[in-house]
């Protein structure tokens, strides 16, 4: 099966059974993760360094700058 990718596109329920399968079949498990590995690999390698900012970040970002700029006056 390797360097083969199926056709047919999987459903989300799909997806759900594959992770309640690996969970509970370590054989199972490891042939899962070696295709997630080998496939997507670089996008997850990807995901591990990229941050997600938010409205929140931005807001505690700029007070962090404000009270920076008030104790570096004093």
């Amino acid at each position: 099966m390797k360097g083969t990718v199926p056709e047919a596109r999987a459903s989300l329920n799909d997806a759900v059974r594959a992770i309640a399968t690996a969970r509970a079949d370590p054989e199972f498990r490891e042939f899962l993760l070696g295709l997630i590995k080998e496939y997507p690999g670089d996008y997850i390698t990807m995901l591990r360094h990229t941050w997600h900012v938010g409205e929140e970040d931005i807001e505690g970002f700029a007070k962090a700058e404000r009270l920076r700029g008030i104790h570096n006056t004093q």
